[in-house]
């Protein structure tokens, strides 16, 4: 597999499923494969270990712009609760495979991250944005 695109979040928290929307929206593709999970896990490694690259699609309430950066390997261990963090995955997948894959993060921003289903508008819109960048970064 070369391209893995990983959706983080709760869909039951409104924009907080803003990755998992994106992610879904590419899952009738060939060229990648779409994993959605609520938080990341040690045992998603194995994932990253088998792809040449990897997008991490999030929501973030520190931004109100979406934004594609590259990711690098990081020691930094996570913490309790939503803070599966992809640099420490990606340095725990570099040890224990002796690589990592070229990696990238997409947050996109989130306004309602309380109880309920569905994308808030501004949310939604952001999806779309993303949904453009992620499209020029896979075929470049």
């Amino acid at each position: 597999m070369s391209l893995l695109l990983v959706g983080i979040g709760n869909t039951l928290r409104r924009d907080d499923g803003a990755g998992a929307a994106l992610v879904e929206r590419f899952s009738n593709r060939t060229d990648c494969r779409v994993l959605v999970v609520h938080q990341l896990l040690p045992e998603h490694v194995d994932d990253l270990a088998r792809c040449a690259r990897v997008v991490f699609a999030d929501a973030a309430i520190d931004t109100t712009d979406v934004r594609l950066a590259p990711l690098a390997p990081s020691s930094r261990a996570p913490g309790l609760g939503h803070a599966g963090d992809p640099g420490w995955l990606l340095a725990l997948c570099e040890s224990l495979h002796g690589r990592s894959p070229e990696a990238w993060l997409l947050t996109i921003p989130a306004a309602d991250l309380g109880f309920g289903i569905g994308l808030s508008r501004a949310a939604a819109g952001a999806v779309e944005e993303a949904v453009r960048l992620l499209e020029g970064h896979i075929t470049k």
